[in-house]
């Protein structure tokens, strides 16, 4: 069962609830903090997410859709993306240490580092190419 987090912004305030899961958003002020780190968000909708600063530390992201959210600064050591669609999201400043990501694709992520994506691509990230890059393509001659 997915978990529609879609179009989430961090500066919306109350309560999500679903059999699996509960984010508890805490509002400290100006700021709304995720505490999401360890969650079982497998197969979740979180496309369009502010999730930036959040800590997804050792989440099970498998099979989420992440697609176009942001991630900028989020902690996501340990998290497990593997299978996950991770296109056109924004992650300056992401940690990245120790995440699982056999399967997940990637694309249009203009703030990842070509070391990072080529780390990525040998965990088992697929990057896709960019719209109109037909240059990894065969040809049948």
């Amino acid at each position: 069962m997915a978990h529609d987090l879609h179009g989430l912004q961090s500066g919306e305030y109350g309560w999500l609830q679903s059999k699996i899961l509960v984010i508890q958003l805490v509002y400290t002020g100006k700021m709304i903090k995720f505490r999401l780190y360890g969650r079982n968000l497998r197969n979740a909708d979180l496309s369009n997410a502010n999730l930036s600063n959040a800590n997804l530390s050792g989440a099970n992201l498998i099979g989420a859709f992440i697609e176009n959210a942001d991630l900028s600064g989020a902690n996501l050591n340990d998290a497990d993306l593997s299978n996950a669609n991770l296109v056109g999201v924004k992650m300056s400043g992401t940690n990245l240490n120790g995440v699982k990501v056999q399967g997940a694709i990637f694309g249009d992520n203009i703030d990842l580092s070509k070391d990072v994506e080529r780390d990525l691509e040998n965990k088992g990230a697929i990057f896709n190419d960019s719209i109109g890059d037909r240059s990894g393509v065969l040809t049948g001659r």
